[in-house]
């Protein structure tokens, strides 16, 4: 449930983790986490600290995973929002396991709108800093005293100063 929305936007935007990497990072924490618990009620309660270890072995585990989906190509580094994501799905998963569902619905629900609308903007940002770089309006000019053309200001170091 929780992890396939996360992956849902993942996967309509064709990253390499989708919707069963998601689910299956979410359902896997929470067996993992609420098994531990179960364990530790069968037994009065011992080894408390398991539960903890495990949280820690899953968060530890998921960071493989999402390393494996990090690509640097071209001076460009893709997949960093797909690790974090599959990351953040393990904690939703963690945190339903201990039983705290409504927590991890509060947290997935943003989790998901946050990537969708940031992926937007950062869409838009990309276009529009392509154009900025392909106008030539980026070009360097003297701190002081303007564009081409134009001597800056007498005593600010410039060919006539």
């Amino acid at each position: 449930g929780l992890g396939a929305l996360i992956g849902l936007e993942r996967e309509r935007t064709r990253r390499a983790a989708g919707v069963r990497t998601h689910t299956l990072v979410a359902v896997g924490s929470a067996l993992l986490t609420a098994s531990t618990i179960l364990y530790m009620s069968e037994h009065g309660g011992a080894g408390a600290g398991e539960a903890v270890r495990i949280a820690a072995g899953i968060v530890t585990g998921v960071g493989f995973i999402g390393a494996g989906t990090i690509i640097t190509s071209q001076g460009r580094v893709r997949g960093l929002t797909t690790a974090a994501t599959v990351w953040v799905t393990a904690g939703i998963g963690i945190t339903a396991g201990y039983g705290y569902l409504l927590l991890a619905a509060l947290v997935a629900g943003p989790v998901t709108v946050a990537v969708l609308l940031l992926g937007i903007g950062e869409k838009r940002l990309e276009t529009s800093l392509e154009g900025f770089y392909e106008s030539g309006e980026n070009e360097e000019r003297p701190l002081v005293g303007g564009g081409p053309g134009r001597e800056p200001p007498p005593g600010a170091g410039g060919p006539s100063g």
